[in-house]
C-alpha cells in the first residue's frame, strides 16, 4: 500500500510541477497551459471577451514584463496591448488588464 501512495505523490508531484504561473493586476494566477485568457478564467477572472478568437478586442492586456508567443498577429491590440486569447506565456508573465474605455482620451 506505502508502495502505491508513493507512486501517487510522485506522480502527482510532477503533474502539480506542469503548472505554470503569471500574474495578471498583482495577482499571482496558477494554470496548466494554454492562452493568457485561459489562465484567467481558470482563476475566476473575467477576462472581458468571450471570442477567444481575438476578435471582439474586449480581453485587451498591457504586458508589462516576461515572454510570450502571439497565436496570430490579431493579438496585437494597439497601443502596446495584447489580447489575452491570443498570448500564450512563454516565462512568468506579468500584465495588467486594460479596456478599450480606459484608453480613450
Amino acid at each position: 500500500l506505502l508502495g502505491r501512495i508513493r507512486k501517487h505523490l510522485d506522480g502527482f508531484g510532477k503533474w502539480i510541477a506542469g503548472w505554470r504561473r503569471c500574474v495578471v493586476d498583482d495577482r499571482e494566477l496558477r494554470y496548466r497551459g494554454g492562452t493568457l485568457h485561459d489562465a484567467m478564467t481558470e482563476n475566476g477572472i473575467d477576462p472581458g471577451g468571450s471570442c477567444r478568437r481575438g476578435r471582439c478586442g474586449r480581453c485587451r492586456v498591457g504586458c508589462v514584463q516576461g515572454g510570450y508567443r502571439l497565436l496570430d498577429a490579431r493579438g496585437w491590440a494597439g497601443q502596446g496591448d495584447l489580447l489575452a486569447c491570443q498570448v500564450v506565456p512563454r516565462a512568468t508573465l506579468r500584465c495588467r488588464r486594460t479596456t478599450v474605455d480606459s484608453r480613450s482620451p
